[in-house]
């Protein structure tokens, strides 16, 4: 039997504009497809009539399968002489638990490719215009996720005073928490902050504000979609509309005709 190959392909935030050429690639050879929720119903028309497709993917406090069960499974087709992609919404290493695949490939002696994507950190930053670094203000930043954030105070800190874009993943569940010990540990309560959560259509909606704000107001979900947070000064820069790929395409392609031609 002929050795099977995996290939770990960030798909991108969500809309299938964003997934690179290389990606399309893989999938259009695969023979097994392990994708992940987050993803629109485009991405299936890309799919291969003879691959298997299998839906693994994972919502808060809704998970199609455990990690090992889907370790197993990418494990498993590849030892049988498949080429499996595993689709991950985003970059596979950007909280992506794609280096828990790629141990249990190791493992299993199953060669494989990571195939990068363009990450929910900056392409859904970039769909409103919202900088991650910026010469005349904030040029770094910081991605941290939000569910187990540590205790120590110089830690918090160390947040407080940071000056670069903080972009905080899977934090919406503690943001009240995270907010108050940022203003406890020495934050500016007028702070630009940013919610921006995304749909399972790969649209995306925005909410600009600043920290004392959504603490006096809160935040009202659109829908059920993962939010990313954004603190910092480059966050005035931004436009709340966005400007997605999607929207250029469907509304003026007269625009991208002149472009092109």
């Amino acid at each position: 039997m002929r050795s099977g190959f995996v290939a770990l392909v960030g798909a991108g935030p969500g809309h299938v504009d964003y997934l690179t050429l290389a990606g399309l690639k893989a999938l259009q050879n695969a023979d097994v497809i392990l994708y992940d929720a987050l993803l629109s119903a485009d991405f299936r028309a890309l799919f291969p009539k003879k691959a298997k497709a299998l839906y693994v993917g994972k919502r808060c406090g809704r998970h199609a399968l455990a990690q090992q069960q889907i370790n197993a499974l990418i494990v498993s087709h590849a030892q049988k002489g498949r080429f499996v992609v595993r689709l991950k919404g985003g970059d596979p290493f950007i909280f992506g638990r794609g280096a828990e695949e790629v141990e249990a490939l190791r493992e299993a002696g199953v060669e494989y490719r990571v195939i990068p994507g363009v990450s929910a950190l900056n392409g859904i930053a970039a769909g409103f215009t919202l900088p991650l670094t910026l010469r005349t203000g904030s040029n770094e930043f910081r991605a941290i996720q939000g569910h187990h954030l540590p205790e120590d105070p110089q830690w918090w800190q160390d947040l407080a005073r940071y000056r670069g874009t903080v972009a905080i993943f899977m934090g919406l569940e503690k943001l009240q928490g995270t907010l108050e010990k940022l203003l406890e540990h020495g934050r500016d309560p007028a702070s630009p902050l940013a919610l921006i959560e995304s749909a399972d259509d790969g649209s995306s909606h925005a909410f600009q504000t600043t920290i004392q704000s959504i603490l006096a107001l809160g935040y009202q979900r659109v829908g059920q979609g993962p939010v990313i947070i954004y603190l910092g000064d480059n966050v005035r820069f931004m436009d709340a509309k966005s400007q997605s790929f999607t929207n250029l395409f469907q509304e003026a392609p007269h625009v991208l005709a002149a472009h092109i031609h």
